[in-house]
Parts: C-alpha cells; structure tokens; sequence
C-alpha cells in the first residue's frame, strides 16, 4: 500500500531543504554557548536583542517544528542543572 507524501507546502519544503544543505557541513558554533547555560532573573536583563519570530524561523532554525520543541529542550536543560 502507498500513499502520498505529505509536504503541506512544497515550496516552502524546498527553502527549507536547501538551507539544510547549505549548513551541512558548516561547523556548529553554538555548542560552545549551550555548556555555560546559567539560570538569571528578567530584570538583570537590559539589552538583550529582540528578534522577529520569522526571523528566528527563517535564519536560525529550519522552520516551525524546530520552535515548537525549543520549549521543552529549555526546560530540560534547566532541570538538568539544578
């Protein structure tokens, strides 16, 4: 039995491929942020750059899937150095 890919918007799949493709071998330069995470209060925070949710989807991540499992990867991150 077959059945149809699923890809709700081809055009957009294709962007998101091809932006994979381009970052595949580049080296990852955010690992070396995420082993100093420390926990701080909002109010010590004064000049923290706010970013567009597009912006964040389209330049940082690969898209919505990436955004909606950020939350519970914080969280844990948070549990785990306690």
């Amino acid at each position: 039995m077959y059945f149809k890919r699923i890809i709700p918007n081809y055009e957009s799949s294709l962007m998101t491929t091809r932006k994979m493709l381009n970052r595949l071998n580049k080296p990852n330069d955010l690992i070396k942020f995420s082993q100093h995470f420390i926990k701080i209060k909002i109010s010590e925070i004064n000049d923290f750059p706010k970013l567009d949710l597009k912006d964040i989807e389209n330049d940082i991540t690969f898209g919505k899937y990436q955004l909606g499992q950020c939350m519970s990867y914080l969280s844990s991150m948070f549990r785990e150095k306690r």
